[in-house]
This record gives C-alpha cells, structure tokens and sequence, in this order.
C-alpha cells in the first residue's frame, strides 16, 4: 500500500503574505513523496482489532470458560515471553494435562503432550465456534468488530507478502 503526499513550499516572503502575487507562482516548487506504512503498523493494527474482537466476545457471553484471556508465555529455550490469547477453557486443560503428565513422570515432554488437547478441548472448540457464528448473525455490533477484525488481518497479509514475496508465509503463488 502506497500513498503519495504532496508537499508544497513557499519563500518566506509568500508564507509572511496571506495572499500570493502571480510573480511568485514561479516561485513555489512541488515535492511528491512515496511511501508506504511499515508492516509494523498493518501487525499493530490487527492486534488492537483481534483485542477488541475478543473483548466484545467475552462481554457477550456469560460462559467464563468461553472467555478469551491473553497471557505473557515463554517458549521453551529462550528468554523472550510473547502474549498467547487462549480461551479459559484451553488454559485450563492444558494445565490439567501438564499436571497429570507430571505426576506420571512425564516431565520433558508434559507441555507438548498438553498442547495436543483433549476430547474435552474439542467439545469446547465447537461450542466456541457456534457461538460466534450465532452472534456473528444476532449481533450487529459483533459483527462489525469481527470484520474489522478481518479487514485488519487482510490488509497485513497483503504487506507482508509485498515486504516478503515469495519467502511470506501468505504467499497464495
């Protein structure tokens, strides 16, 4: 995405008039500038409209393992934490996993067996899913913040794939 801006520069003289005689048009040059946002901009973007996508979803819904809760996680080997936005309900399978891993011996690999889910993590999954597609149809509101949402999301595939070409992951070839 590109955007051109227009530039105009004046003397002193013609900024300190209100008014610019037709002997000083010769004077005033135009500059065209080319640019175009950082896809940090287009990533930020998506982020505050996936936020409030969510925020609107947990106030509609009274089923608090519903909600969706973003929480500060550190993969495993490094030092960097990055937020995760899970539903309650995925939070908090995958710590009864990890618990019970553990309390089996399993401790290497407690985590990545927590993160392959449950039959219960499914279940859930689906009912989150039809709930959203019942307030996508019921709720105006809703639906305007979820395709803000999508508006957002396209508009920083189509950067990163202009940033990155074939090497983006949103790459369609």
């Amino acid at each position: 995405m590109k955007y051109v801006f227009f530039l105009t520069l004046f003397s002193s003289f013609a900024l300190s008039n209100t008014l610019v005689p037709e002997s000083l048009n010769q004077d005033i040059e135009t500059i065209t500038v080319e640019g175009s946002r950082p896809l940090g901009y287009f990533y930020k973007l998506r982020q505050k409209e996936r936020l409030a996508f969510m925020e609107k979803f947990n106030h509609l819904i009274k089923d608090e393992d519903l909600h969706f809760e973003c929480r500060a996680e550190t993969q495993t080997g490094s030092h960097i934490s990055s937020k995760v936005c899970r539903n309650a309900f995925d939070w908090r399978i995958i710590q009864e996993i990890v618990t019970e891993e553990i309390n089996r011996g399993n401790i290497l690999s407690a985590y990545a067996t927590a993160l392959m889910g449950n039959k219960e993590q499914e279940e859930r999954k689906q009912e989150l899913i039809n709930n959203i597609n019942v307030l996508l149809e019921e709720n105006q509101e809703f639906s305007r913040a979820y395709e803000k949402y999508r508006e957002a999301d396209s508009a920083y595939k189509k950067a990163h794939v202009e940033r990155f070409g074939n090497l983006s992951p949103y790459n369609s070839r």
